[in-house]
């Protein structure tokens, strides 16, 4: 049955785009605990040191319960973290309070790049 066939009808199928700007479709929107560390070390450009640090502060979120929502969110954990060092890195291994501010420093970074509000 080609177009000319019978039981061919032009029909309307509803189509949303998405758009990360949210300027010309629907917005594009996620969670940083949804994005996880892993894309996230990737999106900062963090070398491999940080991204396990970066993996151990989401363990430590999703072992408390905390949902990661935005940038703002992340920072406040990786202040956290860096405060009660000594008491992680018994159960995570050593944290370093260099990674952490390296860390910091970039998702500061993304923040300043990415005002379209990326992340919820």
């Amino acid at each position: 049955m080609g177009l000319t066939g019978e039981g061919f009808s032009f029909r309307k199928y509803p189509v949303n785009f998405w758009d990360v700007y949210g300027e010309k479709g629907m917005p594009l929107r996620t969670t940083v605990s949804e994005m996880g560390p892993l894309l996230l070390s990737q999106i900062l450009g963090l070398n491999d040191t940080q991204s396990s640090i970066l993996s151990v502060v989401f363990k430590i979120a999703d072992d408390e319960g905390l949902l990661l929502i935005d940038t703002k969110d992340l920072r406040s954990m990786l202040q956290y973290v860096g405060e009660n060092a000594k008491e992680y890195s018994m159960k995570y291994g050593n944290i370093s309070s260099v990674s952490l501010a390296a860390i910091i420093r970039s998702i500061v970074a993304l923040e300043g790049e990415a005002e379209n509000g990326f992340f919820l």
